[in-house]
């Protein structure tokens, strides 16, 4: 009776605070230090993100772009839990890791001037179109 008791002490002294450390810090989830090893073992390199995705016409670009410095970007879903939250950036950490030793030191400051000027060429596009698109409607009410 005695030996049961120390049991049930020691699993609630020791097991089920390390199981509520582990959940908070997302190992069960998805995205954790452990499927990031795996992961990159694997060679499939992504970085996670959540919330809405953006969309640009430029994506084919901005993915190829990625993908020339090893990863890929991949969204979560909008609406995740805390520990998921954490699990996500625990994992894009490693992530990071893997890529400053795969790519050198700087290469966030190249890879984000590479894609600053894609979102710049596309607002450029935009904005050209919408000038035609002004200019076309006044000259068919020039026309009338």
């Amino acid at each position: 009776m005695q030996k049961n008791k120390l049991i049930a002490s020691l699993i609630l002294i020791f097991i089920i605070p390390l199981l509520i450390l582990l959940w908070n810090y997302g190992i069960f989830t998805r995205y954790n230090y452990l499927t990031a090893k795996i992961d990159i073992y694997n060679g499939n390199i992504r970085l996670i993100y959540y919330g809405l995705p953006v969309f640009s016409s430029k994506q084919r670009e901005i993915d190829s772009v990625s993908t020339s410095y090893g990863f890929r970007h991949y969204n979560s879903g909008c609406t995740i839990s805390a520990p998921e939250s954490k699990g996500a950036d625990i994992y894009n950490n490693v992530m990071e890791e893997y890529l400053l030793k795969r790519n050198g030191n700087n290469w966030r400051i190249e890879y984000k001037r590479v894609i600053d000027s894609l979102y710049n060429e596309e607002h450029k596009e935009k904005k050209s179109r919408k000038k035609a698109t002004m200019f076309s409607a006044d000259s068919s009410l020039v026309s009338e």
